[in-house]
């Protein structure tokens, strides 16, 4: 029942935190394959993620899920929205929509169908376990909160071992109204929609 899936995020604990989305969203096990590649930071998964996916290919893998956070600002990496037109990969593009960007760093033979799924939380992969915990946001709303920093100091990972800021994410998400509270953010609900049909998948 498992799917072997091709993860690149910025982190060893947002990689956990993917994959136990992943597996909750289409009800399955999800065993990850990185090809031992080392990611660290936004830019370096979308320059790596060419590479990252040939070889994923290369070893009959079919599904990939490519994930980092927005950092957005006021005016520049705007939330997603379904107007946007993808244009040819620039890797010191540090203006544009991060969904985009990211989308576009992949090969074409792997933004066809269902193969490729692109998750990126508004402003940061804490965004999403704030909600979850219910935390009161003093700017509006996560989107609207463009201090990525006060975020995740906000959740209370900073300084600790991987091993810590993992156990505190899995604590957030395995409650049992973690996805449904998910589901009032539109970063989230786009990134559930892209998964539904690995539900279907073969075996892997």
């Amino acid at each position: 029942m498992t799917l072997t899936v091709a993860l690149a995020c910025e982190s060893e604990s947002d990689l956990a935190i993917y994959r136990f989305l992943a597996s909750a969203i289409i009800e399955r096990p999800v065993v990850v394959w990185t090809g031992d590649t080392v990611f660290r930071g936004c830019s370096a998964v979308g320059k790596l993620a060419s590479a990252f996916l040939a070889r994923a290919e290369a070893f009959g893998i079919c599904h990939a899920l490519l994930a980092i956070d927005n950092d957005g600002r006021s005016k520049a990496r705007l939330e997603h929205d379904g107007t946007h037109v993808l244009q040819t990969f620039d890797g010191a593009d540090n203006d544009r929509c991060r969904e985009c960007w990211l989308t576009e760093a992949a090969p074409p033979s792997w933004r066809d169908g269902a193969k490729l799924v692109v998750a990126v939380p508004v402003q940061t992969i804490e965004t999403w376990l704030l909600c979850v915990r219910g935390t009161a946001f003093t700017t509006k709303t996560p989107e609207h909160q463009y201090d990525r920093k006060a975020l995740k100091n906000s959740f209370g990972l900073k300084g600790l071992p991987e091993a810590e800021r993992i156990r505190l994410a899995m604590a957030e998400l395995e409650k049992d109204t973690a996805l449904a509270t998910l589901r009032t953010r539109a970063s989230f609900r786009r990134f559930e929609a892209r998964l539904a049909a690995w539900r279907s998948a073969p075996l892997a």
